[in-house]
């Protein structure tokens, strides 16, 4: 079967959506609190600290995908995950990241308002150690060896009205035109050369 290691894997989300499709999932986290709860929904758990525990040698291209969702902007080290994942990753293997857009039009607004942005996706200093920008994020995702990178788009969309059916109905091409502007979560996907 298809192996999926998913770093940060909280309480099982990604573990509840891919393991009832046949997919052997691998959940890591630092909370032993977390790993009970999804324990559950994987072939297997390991307490693990993405900051300062050593990669496994089992792990080293043991995996056909490797998924860090809305973690990295939690850690102080999100460059060497990103390597991380693509030590993990197959030749040919595949990687998903997601991390909140502070760079949103939304959040950019609410900032000339003298607010702090609020909700979902948005930058919290007590939990993110970490804010990035797209542009520099790929260059991290590039410099660990990947390639073939693609990004989409959450966008931030009005609660209801015509302005949230245009912006949802157009939804693709915020994946192509300005997607830091338009989003409340950027998503960059990854291919690892070979295989």
């Amino acid at each position: 079967g298809v192996r999926v290691l998913d770093l940060g894997c909280g309480d099982g989300v990604m573990g509840q959506l891919l393991s009832p499709a046949g997919y052997a999932v691998t959940g890591v986290d630092v909370s032993h609190r977390a790993l009970a709860l999804a324990e559950p929904y994987y072939a297997g758990t390991q307490s693990f600290d993405l900051d300062s525990d050593a990669t496994p040698e089992a792990w080293r291209g043991a995996f056909d995908a490797v998924v860090c969702m809305e973690v990295l902007e939690h850690i102080e080290t999100p460059e060497r995950n990103i390597a991380r994942c693509f030590d993990a990753c197959k030749p040919g293997g595949v990687a998903a990241f997601s991390f909140p857009n502070l760079f949103s039009l939304q959040n950019r607004l609410t900032f000339l308002r003298g607010r702090w942005p609020k909700g979902y996706c948005t930058y919290d200093p007590r939990e993110h150690l970490q804010v990035f920008e797209l542009k520099q994020f790929k260059r991290w995702v590039q410099q660990a060896g990947f390639k073939q990178l693609s990004v989409a788009v959450t966008p931030q969309l009005p609660r209801s009205g015509p302005m949230r059916r245009l912006m949802f109905a157009s939804r693709h091409v915020f994946n192509h035109v300005t997607p830091s502007l338009w989003a409340m979560q950027l998503s960059v996907f990854a291919h690892k050369p070979g295989g």
